[in-house]
């Protein structure tokens, strides 16, 4: 589809969020034109060799090192990470789970929310932290 869209392509500039530019690469990589991807955030765009693709945002990947380093240096022994099903939210919850396993920190179990919810796991998952870290 995207093909369609652009049948030439020429060099552009993009504003397609991670999942769009995952798509629009795969054909400004074919006809080697180069694209500036100012809204996208996730490394997995960019970790399939691609040569004429240029990121604008820091990797979704290190957004929470401040939050993952602040939790370290006051003590805090586990962090739970939630996220939901998407490309760059999954990016996030990897790189803090990443994160949190450098500065020495428990990583909980991944929650990925769904129409039903996920407050029962949450809860139980909060228990069993607060008897861990007391």
């Amino acid at each position: 589809m995207i093909e369609r869209t652009f049948p030439r392509p020429m060099s552009r500039v993009r504003r397609f969020g991670s999942a769009m530019t995952d798509a629009a690469a795969d054909v400004t990589e074919k006809h080697r034109k180069l694209m500036v991807a100012p809204a996208a955030g996730t490394t997995s765009i960019w970790e399939k060799g691609r040569k004429y693709l240029i990121m604008v945002l820091s990797p979704l990947e290190a957004a929470t090192a401040g939050t993952i380093d602040l939790a370290a240096r006051n003590g805090l022994k586990t962090i739970a990470v939630i996220s939901v099903d998407t490309l760059p939210a999954k990016a996030v919850a990897r790189g803090a789970l990443e994160l949190a396993k450098k500065d020495g920190l428990r990583a909980a179990q991944r929650f990925r929310s769904q129409r039903s919810g996920f407050n029962p796991q949450l809860q139980t998952w909060l228990l069993q932290c607060r008897k861990t870290d007391q």
